[in-house]
This record gives structure tokens, C-alpha cells and sequence, in this order.
């Protein structure tokens, strides 16, 4: 194992940080557009779709316990086409960071400060991160238990306090989406944001109990569906149609919300949610990219690449799209082909290349 991260975490720290991992971003893009009022259901099966993904990189995991999905490559392909596609992993990890910043910048400049240049959004987002990537995966694993409690609390309440204005015809008619439709929106959904988890292959090495590794991976991608669903019932019992024309839905959902002799803009419950697990999935990625490419090109310690990988995680978050609209596009169209690339065609195709070449699988996986 490489001694670049001496932390350990445990396989709770580990739950908590994938369910924040994975709603980070979904909480405010909402995937599910495709499928109209069937999103919740199209959700349930995009969750299972990806136990696919999980099942194929925790199998590696279980073969090479001790190294991460970086580390795996080299010693599956050689130091040559092994480093190629361990550079292409960590480019994925740098892209999909750099592409959650512009989530996070397109939100607050549309939302919350509209004058306000993107680029102070983006650079106060990476400051915040590197600081966390710099004291390691345990204290990024701590803020998770801390954050995610908070983030679920709110959206209960939000729901609770929407519950008189839900109205069950918006749900009718049931799997009124055509089946063609409604399986490639599962499968978008399968992607972005369940799919991402693969970057946890970076994480598992450091488990404290690296056996629960698979399990472990599950029950997150299962919790943070269930999360997903709710919100997606709320927004569609309470919005109707005009939720798949909705930029924000979330957003447009909880400012419905009306509590007698409290003028309170509940809007603030979302963009506190959006920020705090947001924070998580960036840093989480953050860390991923500067891990894989300290382990890839054989730095003694992380410190050194933390700032150049935020900066240009800033200059390429700039770059990649000119708006919300471009954004959701390349999310429901491109994305789903480029990533699966990352996603399941590097880590199967590691995964066939070890077993026939017979490579040493120890019984003490995940």
C-alpha cells in the first residue's frame, strides 16, 4: 500500500461520504428529467443498474486489497500502458471535479449573487477543499459524518412541511413514459451520479476494514437512491409538469413552502445542502486526483500537487461550459457516453486482464 495516506477510515465514514458523494450534485441538477413524473421510478432502476459498476471494481479491490485503482492498472498492464490508463482514471477524477465546480458556479451566479464573477465562487470552493485535502481522508471522512446528518435533517423537514401541497394526480398516469424513454434516463441516472462512485477505488485501500469494502459501497449507493427518490416525489407531487422545465426544481419545490407567522425564505434549506455536500463530492475528487497522480508519478507526499491540481481544476471548471443550459446537454447527452469509458470500460477491462493473466488474488478483499 502506498504510504502516501496513512489514515485510515472506517466503513461508516465511508457510507456517509459516498451518500454525499453521490446527491452532492444530483440534489440541484436533478437527472431525472427525461422521464418526466416516472423520474423516482427511473431513479430506482438507474441504482440498480449500477451495482453492475460496483460489482466489477470492488471485485478488483478484492484481488489487490492493498492498492488503489491507480496502483491496480500498473501492475495489471505493465509500467507503460498500465500508467496510460491510470492517467486517463485520474483525468476522469480532475474533469468530473472541475465539471461539479461549474454545478456549484452556475447555481450561485443564476441563484444566489447573480453579479458576482464565477470564478470568486470557484476559487473560494477549491481554497476550502485543498485545506480539507490537506489534512488527509480522515478529516474529509469527519466532515462527512458531520454534514450529511445535517443536509438529511433539512430535507425531511422540507418534506414534511410540504406534504399539504402534495398532490398524487402529478403522479398519473403511473409509467406513463415510454419504456425506450424512460430506460435510457435509468441509465443516465445509472451514470451520473451512482456510476461516480468507481472513484471510491481510490479510497478502499484505506478502509480499517477492507472487507466491508462492497457492502459497505451498497448501502451507500442504495441510501443515497432512496434520498434521491424523496426529493424527486417531492418535486413532482408538489411541482407537477412545470418540473421538468424547472432549472433548479429543488429550488422551485421548497419556495412553495408557507408556515403561518413565519416569513422565512426556505430556499436558503436547499443552497445550505447544495454547498455542504457539494463541498464533500469536490473534495472527495479533489483528493482522488492529487492521490492518483502522487501515486502515478511517485511523489513522497500529497502537499506539493494539492495547489496546481485546484488551480487548474479553477481554470478548466471555467472553461468546459458556457451556462446552465450547455451543461444539463452535455449531462443528458455526451456524459453518459464519455463517462462510461471511466466507469466501466477501464476498471472490466482491468479486471478480465488480471484474471487471465492469473494475477495473485489474496482472500482479504473488500
Amino acid at each position: 500500500m502506498s504510504q502516501l495516506e496513512r489514515g485510515k477510515i472506517s466503513g461508516t465514514q465511508m457510507v456517509y461520504l459516498l451518500v454525499s458523494f453521490a446527491i452532492g450534485s444530483s440534489i440541484i441538477i436533478a437527472p431525472g428529467r427525461g422521464a418526466g413524473h416516472d423520474a423516482w421510478f427511473a431513479t430506482i432502476i438507474g441504482a440498480l443498474e449500477s451495482m453492475v459498476w460496483v460489482l466489477i471494481f470492488t471485485t478488483l479491490a478484492r484481488r489487490f486489497p492493498d492498492q488503489t485503482i491507480v496502483e491496480i492498472m500498473e501492475v495489471v498492464f505493465g509500467p507503460f500502458l498500465g500508467k496510460a490508463l491510470a492517467v486517463c482514471f485520474v483525468w476522469y477524477s480532475f474533469h468530473l471535479c472541475s465539471l461539479v465546480i461549474g454545478n456549484f458556479t452556475d447555481f450561485f451566479t443564476t441563484v444566489v449573487m447573480p453579479e458576482t464573477p464565477c470564478i470568486v465562487f470557484a476559487v473560494s470552493l477549491v481554497l476550502v477543499s485543498a485545506f480539507a485535502v490537506h489534512n488527509g481522508l480522515e478529516v474529509i471522512a469527519r466532515c462527512g459524518l458531520v454534514l450529511l446528518p445535517i443536509a438529511v435533517f433539512l430535507i425531511i423537514s422540507t418534506i414534511f412541511l410540504e406534504l399539504n401541497q402534495l398532490d398524487l394526480k402529478n403522479f398519473l398516469p403511473f409509467l406513463e413514459t415510454p419504456w425506450p424513454r424512460l430506460l435510457k434516463t435509468a441509465h443516465n441516472i445509472a451514470v451520473f451520479p451512482f456510476g461516480e462512485t468507481v472513484i471510491f477505488g481510490m479510497i478502499f485501500p484505506y478502509l480499517n476494514q477492507p472487507r466491508d469494502g462492497r457492502s459497505r459501497t451498497v448501502l451507500g449507493i442504495l441510501l443515497a437512491a432512496f434520498i434521491l427518490t424523496l426529493l424527486y416525489l417531492r418535486s413532482i407531487g408538489v411541482l407537477g409538469a412545470t418540473r421538468s422545465i424547472a432549472t433548479y426544481p429543488a429550488l422551485e419545490a421548497v419556495k412553495l413552502i408557507k408556515v403561518p407567522f413565519l416569513n422565512i425564505r426556505f430556499e436558503i434549506i436547499v443552497i445550505i445542502n447544495f454547498l455542504t455536500l457539494g463541498f464533500l463530492k469536490i473534495t472527495t475528487l479533489h483528493y482522488s486526483t492529487v492521490l492518483g497522480l502522487a501515486q502515478i508519478f511517485k511523489f513522497r507526499a500529497l502537499r506539493p500537487l494539492i495547489i496546481p491540481v485546484g488551480i487548474l481544476t479553477v481554470l478548466l471548471s471555467l472553461i468546459n461550459f458556457q451556462g446552465f443550459v450547455e451543461n444539463l446537454e452535455f449531462s443528458e447527452v455526451g456524459y453518459p457516453v464519455y463517462a462510461l469509458f471511466f466507469q466501466l470500460v477501464i476498471p472490466l477491462l482491468t479486471l478480465i486482464v488480471a484474471v487471465i493473466r492469473k494475477l495473485p488474488s489474496r482472500r482479504t478483499g473488500c
